[in-house]
């Protein structure tokens, strides 16, 4: 029972999908339909399946053509089939949206508290925007957070960025400090505002998925 993986669903194109691709890899299964209009699809189980995107060994070092494949297939599963995919799994939520801002998109994790379900709902919207811009109008108070053996660390990465997540938002940083104030002088006198990217920090206890390459 446990070597077998069985899917029952009602709604056509995903009974269609499920057979495409087991036909693709030329897998035999059993297909049968019910009288309340549901179709059960059972099935070997083979070596490479996994139930969740965290159970996929080395998950943060696919190759990209990878990620766009899973991508593409988790919207038609468990998404609008557009830009929106919905999960009880937080650390899916996590993997897929890595996936999406390692692959040349944006996305945003949003938490949905259900009332009457025992987990959260996690949505992730993706984006095909290239360009994101950072405002507040709120006035947060930074505190200063010891470390755990009273050192402080500088990260050192082949490209000199890092790819981070704080609060489900990712972003890219690296390890050089600014100068707001000479920053914020030379924008007010009219000069050209310079790209820049902030210090290198971890906030919570989030760890660093991947340095970004090829920046």
């Amino acid at each position: 029972m446990g070597n077998k993986c069985r899917f029952i669903f009602k709604k056509e194109r995903k009974i269609n999908r499920l057979e495409y691709l087991l036909n693709e890899l030329k897998l035999e299964y059993k297909k049968v339909n019910y009288k309340d209009g549901t179709t059960n699809i059972s099935f070997e189980k083979q070596p490479y399946m996994v139930k969740h995107f965290y159970e996929i060994e080395n998950v943060y070092k696919l190759h990209s053509d990878v990620k766009n494949i899973i991508l593409q297939e988790c919207l038609v599963w468990d998404g609008d089939q557009k830009k929106r995919l919905s999960t009880s799994i937080k650390l899916d939520a996590d993997i897929i949206q890595y996936f999406a801002n390692s692959t040349g998109r944006t996305a945003t994790i949003y938490t949905d508290s259900r009332i009457g379900y025992k987990n959260d709902n996690y949505n992730v919207l993706f984006s095909n925007r290239r360009n994101v811009t950072i405002s507040s109008t709120r006035k947060d108070i930074i505190t200063e957070i010891q470390s755990e053996d009273g050192y402080k660390y500088c990260f050192t990465v082949p490209s000199g960025l890092l790819l981070l997540r704080c609060e489900n938002d990712i972003f890219v940083t690296g390890n050089c400090g600014i100068d707001e104030s000479k920053y914020a002088f030379n924008y007010a006198k009219g000069g050209k505002r310079p790209n820049i990217l902030g210090c290198g920090i971890i906030l919570g206890k989030t760890p660093i998925l991947e340095t970004m390459k090829n920046i």
